[in-house]
């Protein structure tokens, strides 16, 4: 039978080449888009027939992150100029089970913000180059 809990966030993991990225706060994936395109012509006098297009855009994840200085700054930096790799978001903790794996590389990142009296935080974002495969 399905797993029909009703999540929370807590326990979110996500890795980049194997490697943990900060303490993620918040995640946010933007869904897949595909253009539909017109095929009218002179004689599609009531209709304007569509098609859909053959390219898919997976669409970006965004993503916010507390960072330790010392640890994570190196790595925010060397992935922000990587080129697309595997990213594995796991949802309760398991190795298994509750897994997306996707390519992406980052398109945006706001390295550090340093608020008085709390954590660091770092944003990014990144854009999917493929489907998800969700396990």
């Amino acid at each position: 039978m399905a797993n029909t809990d009703v999540g929370i966030g807590t326990g979110v993991t996500v890795k980049k080449n194997a490697v943990s990225l900060g303490n993620v706060t918040n995640l946010t994936l933007s869904g897949a888009s595909r253009p539909a395109l017109s095929t009218a012509h002179l004689g599609s006098l009531i209709t304007n027939p569509q098609v859909p297009g053959a390219l898919t855009n997976w669409g970006s994840m965004a993503m916010d992150l507390n960072i330790a200085p010392d640890t994570d700054i190196d790595l925010l930096l060397t992935e922000a100029v990587a080129t697309a790799t595997d990213f594995i978001i796991q949802f309760d903790g398991t190795a298994t089970t509750n897994v997306v794996t996707v390519a992406a590389f980052c398109t945006d990142h706001d390295l550090f913000a340093i608020p008085l009296e709390d954590v660091m935080t770092a944003s990014m974002t990144w854009q999917l180059t493929e489907i998800p495969v969700w396990s």
